[in-house]
């Protein structure tokens, strides 16, 4: 028997700052407008990176069905 899911499981985000677990790893990313930063929750490891101008209509969306993550805007 196979069971089949409704909706879809995509939460989403327009603020600044939020944090989203990497799905399938020990990594989380606080994604800003204009930068990632992605932090290692099991070992420590910390890295910045940097997003060329800034995101207008910034969006996050955390596809748990395909296991990534999407940050869109204009």
């Amino acid at each position: 028997m196979r069971i089949q899911i409704a909706q879809k499981l995509r939460p989403f985000s327009h603020l600044p700052g939020v944090r989203c677990l990497i799905p399938f790893s020990t990594w989380e990313v606080q994604i800003f407008p204009t930068k990632l930063i992605f932090e290692n929750r099991a070992g420590g490891g910390k890295h910045e990176r940097s997003v060329k101008g800034c995101l207008k209509g910034f969006t996050v969306v955390q596809d748990l069905e395909r296991g990534r993550i999407e940050v869109f805007g204009s």
